[in-house]
Formats: structure tokens, sequence, C-alpha cells
């Protein structure tokens, strides 16, 4: 964190380098509506965090300009398309597991 001129903490974002699942994002391109976006909003949080599950958090669909209705819609058509479990309890985010093409986590290089 860099202290301001106020002295408030602000946060910095540094540029993350992430390896991109081609033959994962080509399912999901497959998928209509906002599934591509939301797609490469899960893997981008999956190579910061450095694993298949994910917290999806809304600043991490603002980041890729995707609504809340879009991406509850997007959610249910990538569970559909089995390239995605969801953990969803009431008053928390909805809890990720990317799903590689043989239906096991998502291994991240």
């Amino acid at each position: 964190m860099i202290a301001t001129a106020s002295n408030r903490p602000r946060i910095v974002v540094r540029p993350a380098t992430v390896t991109l699942r081609l033959d994962w994002l080509a399912r999901a391109a497959s998928v209509p509506g906002k599934a591509v976006a939301l797609g490469l909003a899960l893997l981008w949080l999956a190579q910061v965090r450095h694993a298949p599950s994910v917290r999806l958090t809304r600043s991490a669909i603002a980041r890729f300009s995707i609504s809340r209705d879009a991406c509850y819609d997007a959610l249910r058509r990538l569970e559909a398309a089995r390239l995605i479990t969801v953990r969803r309890t009431p008053g928390h985010h909805p809890f990720v597991t990317l799903l590689g093409l043989d239906g096991h986590p998502l291994a991240l290089q």
C-alpha cells in the first residue's frame, strides 16, 4: 500500500500474468450470454489465487464489466455446460470450482 496526501492508504493493483486455458475458453464461448466474460474473470481469479476454486466477488465481476444479473445467469449456464461447479450459501459470494474437460478440478500451470 502507498500513503497518499490525506494519509489514507491506497491499494495498488499490479498487472497479473495469466495463463489462459484456450480449450476451456473455447467451450465457454459456445455458451450464450456473458459466459466468456465470466469465464475470463474466473480464470483470472484462479490464476491470481493459484487454485481452481475461488470465491466470486463483486469487484471481480465489475472488473470484467459483468452485471450481477448477467453473472448469475452465466454461472447457471456454465454450470449446465459442466465447466464449473458452484456452491451457493445465502448471504455469501458464490464459491466456484473450475472443471477441466474431464470433469475434475482444472489444473493450473
